[in-house]
């Protein structure tokens, strides 16, 4: 996901939904009511993990964990 802050800079966020969430969202999109580049308001909570990064060397990877996405 895509956020333009006020002062032109955009940031992107990685979506993450677990089971029933996941297929409600799967199945909005396949009806036609989220698709890209619309704009929605997601609720959900920040996660942070560590993986290996490329060259392996540890980072932290942040995740917005879902629990709601309305369209705006």
């Amino acid at each position: 996901m895509a956020v333009h802050d006020v002062d032109g800079k955009t940031s992107w966020h990685t979506i993450v939904a677990f089971r029933d969430r996941a297929a409600a969202l799967q199945k909005r999109v396949e009806q036609g009511d989220l698709v890209k580049g619309r704009e929605v308001d997601v609720i959900g909570f920040l996660h942070t993990k560590e993986e290996a990064g490329r060259d392996g060397t540890p980072k932290k990877v942040e995740e917005v964990y879902v629990v709601a996405v309305k369209k705006r």
